[in-house]
């Protein structure tokens, strides 16, 4: 029964691929984010009910953890799930592979039938990724886990790919990627001591060639000694 509920839900939600922007940094002892905050929400149809404003970047239990994907009420709630007291961003990410892992496979079958368009991006393209982070003792740390679908003798088959990164750009991010070197000193250099805001400018190079998918504010948030600090930074 939970399979199938599921399911349906996933053929409910219009096809809507990574509409978000989320950049999170290791910079130094610390760990820095921003993230756009816009939801659009549709019928099952796929008409326009109405745009909503809503956070990105969680922390639960002193682990942080942001997502981006494919049937991403899911991706949030077992991500939740998967943290534990104690547990690093590692075995945070492992865990919840290991539970998505199941649910994708169950609604891939189905979309494979009853949605082949979808189906045939998602080929292509990740299904969702999930970051954990955490500042312990001073030590920050951070994981990517990307869930991605193959095929393999006509069946599909879901697996995962895990990263340790001091950098993550997860959702849309495709001009995020393609800045320069150069460029990224240049924004670097230009918020020193304020690397939150660093993030939150990367976030607005999508905003601005993505309007109808992402959206202001954006919301920040800086992991330092002093606990945890979020913020908005102005939208240009």
């Amino acid at each position: 029964m939970k399979k199938a509920i599921t399911a349906l839900l996933c053929l409910l939600i219009p096809f809507q691929p990574f509409a978000t922007s989320i950049v999170i940094a290791i910079v130094g002892n610390f760990i820095y984010a921003a993230a756009d905050s816009k939801s659009v929400v549709t019928d099952q149809y796929g008409r326009l009910m109405r745009v909503d404003t809503i956070r990105k970047i969680f922390v639960k239990k002193n682990m942080g953890f942001a997502i981006a994907g494919h049937f991403d009420s899911v991706l949030r709630m077992e991500a939740s799930l998967s943290i534990r007291e104690g547990r690093s961003p590692k075995v945070c990410g492992d865990t919840f592979a290991a539970r998505m892992k199941k649910q994708y496979q169950w609604v891939m079958e189905m979309e494979k039938e009853t949605a082949p368009p979808e189906y045939q991006y998602y080929l292509h393209n990740a299904l969702g990724d999930v970051v954990f982070f955490q500042v312990k003792n001073a030590v920050p740390s951070l994981c990517l886990v990307e869930i991605v679908m193959n095929e393999r003798n006509g069946k599909t088959v879901i697996s995962q790919n895990s990263y340790a990164t001091p950098f993550v750009a997860i959702g849309i991010a495709d001009h995020i990627i393609s800045i320069s070197p150069q460029e990224h000193q240049k924004m670097r250099r230009a918020r020193e001591g304020h690397w939150e805001l660093y993030c939150a400018d990367l976030v607005q190079v999508e905003l601005s060639k993505h309007v109808a998918d992402i959206g202001c504010p954006i919301r920040t948030m800086a992991w330092t000694s002093k606990g945890i600090t979020w913020g908005k930074a102005q939208c240009r």
